[in-house]
Parts: C-alpha cells; structure tokens; sequence
C-alpha cells in the first residue's frame, strides 16, 4: 500500500510503502500524484519511504514502476529512499544510470520517527528529508 504523507508539497512527494504494492497502487495513488507534480513543476522531487513491513512489487506494479520510470527518466530532480531491502538500493544504483536526477538511500532509518507522545518529529527523519530532497533545515 503507499501512503501520501501529509509532508508532501509543490513538487515534493513523500510517500510511504508498506505490504506489497499493486498495480492499483501505482495507477490510483503513485501515476496520477506523480504526473500532476511534473506537470505543474517540470520536475519532480520524491522520498519513499520503506521502514515499516514492507513485502515488495506485485509483477504488474513493478511493471508499472519500471515504464514510469523511463517514460519519466528527466522528470526526477532528487529521489530518496529510506529503509527497505538491500536489494532496492541495487535496483536505484542500475536505474540511476538512466535517471537524471540525483538519488539516495538511506538503509539506516530511524523506524520510530515520531517521539513517543509528543509533537516533536525525531532529527534522523528530517535528516533524511533534507538529504534526499534538498529543504530547508527543520530544527
């Protein structure tokens, strides 16, 4: 399943996936949320994050991923990617050769990103937001 953080905006997308995802996935959530980032803004800038029960593609949606991927090969300005499978990281190192955009891994993630009962989110996940999309420092 993705889920559409409510940090994203303007051309930063920050999702995360958890389960394994479908093609409904992509097609429902990820395409259309995507397309309308690169329409409006040229380029698109994503953080995806992997931490929690993540289980993968199902063949179609990494089908999908793949055909987006280089229809929209120019259309990445930064892609980041926290936690997940070793075996991601070596799918971005291959498709980083004809992304344009600069991309990231972080196989280190803090999975518990929000202190316990309060309102402060943890340093280790702004980090990872900066590093991967290029904003402003939170402090």
């Amino acid at each position: 399943m993705i889920t559409i953080s409510p940090e994203s905006r303007e051309n930063i997308l920050v999702i995360s996936a958890t389960g394994k995802l479908t093609d409904k996935d992509y097609k429902e959530a990820l395409i259309p949320r995507l397309e309308t980032i690169i329409q409006a803004h040229g380029k698109a800038r994503l953080l995806l994050d992997m931490v929690d029960e993540f289980h993968g593609w199902e063949a179609a949606a990494a089908w999908d991923d793949a055909r987006f991927g280089l229809a929209h090969m120019n259309d990445f300005e930064k892609m980041g990617v926290i936690g997940g499978p070793k075996w991601v990281a070596w799918c971005l190192k291959i498709g980083s050769v004809v992304i344009s955009g600069e991309i990231k891994t972080s196989p280190q993630a803090n999975a518990n990103r929000q202190c316990a009962g309060s309102k402060v989110e943890s340093i280790p996940w702004h980090r990872a937001i900066v590093l991967a999309l290029g904003t402003a420092t939170v402090t």
